[in-house]
């Protein structure tokens, strides 16, 4: 008997953990008030339409066109909002068609996407005509399309780009562009390679709409660093008038200068 209660309890947790897991962790309160039955409300540039049913203690909401049904004291998803009904009421009674209006309290959640960017580089310190490479990648670690994002790389005229995949390339940048569907990786590989000595930073400037409005996710700056020729040669002549075979000392110096 132990051992069933054991099981069954172990059952629900997980489902418990599965109905979490699933759950659309951004959202953001768009609406909160109470709605009578037929009632009609823009709701982030939609029109939401309210039907309230006492005797089922249901209410169909409408989203433009689409409709769903939801009990009361629970949630449902629709075209990226999350609608909650709660407290179905009698609201007042229509005398001139002499019927009973009920009410609802209801709460509207928009579901937002949300990415992670990462930018990184093989090698921050870099020789003239040495190469690193740099990885650039993006997740969506929400329900919904992070749509319109968008990462630009500005590219020193120190450092050449010599090849990339997963993006473009733009006269003095690499570009990213693309939807990012829910729990998507997308990636972005470029090799560049030293002209002269500079110090600079790579950053990736990114932003996209996450269903309520644009907002930005740049990266943080890489700092990178390509270092002059290693040795520094130089010649030192002790005469500079000479005779005919007349012999002299010729010093060459080689200095490591990094």
């Amino acid at each position: 008997m132990k051992k069933r209660g054991a099981l069954l309890l172990f059952l629900v947790l997980f489902s418990l953990i599965l109905i979490q897991a699933a759950y659309p962790i951004y959202e953001e309160s768009v609406y909160s008030g109470t709605v009578k039955d037929g009632q009609v409300v823009e709701i982030s540039g939609k029109n939401f339409e309210f039907r309230v049913d006492s005797v089922s203690s249901k209410a169909m909401v409408s989203i433009d066109s689409s409709g769903i049904i939801i009990k009361s004291n629970e949630c449902r998803i629709k075209d990226n909002f999350d609608v909650c009904i709660k407290n179905i009421s009698f609201s007042h009674r229509d005398l001139a068609a002499y019927i009973d209006i009920y009410q609802a309290e209801v709460e509207v959640y928009l579901i937002k996407s949300n990415v992670d960017v990462k930018h990184t580089i093989d090698k921050s310190s870099i020789l003239i005509d040495e190469e690193a490479t740099v990885d650039f990648s993006v997740e969506n670690t929400a329900d919904v399309v992070a749509k319109d994002f968008i990462a630009t790389v500005q590219i020193p005229n120190s450092i050449m780009v010599t090849g990339y995949e997963g993006c473009k390339k733009s006269i003095d940048s690499i570009v990213f562009k693309e939807d990012i569907q829910p729990k998507q990786i997308k990636k972005c590989t470029y090799k560049v390679k030293g002209l002269f000595g500079d110090e600079f930073d790579l950053t990736a400037n990114a932003s996209y709409f996450d269903g309520l409005e644009t907002v930005s996710a740049d990266s943080d700056p890489l700092s990178v660093k390509v270092y002059n020729h290693s040795l520094k040669i130089s010649s030192e002549l002790k005469k500079s008038k000479f005779d005919i075979d007349e012999s002299s000392n010729l010093t060459i110096n080689v200095e490591n200068i990094n």
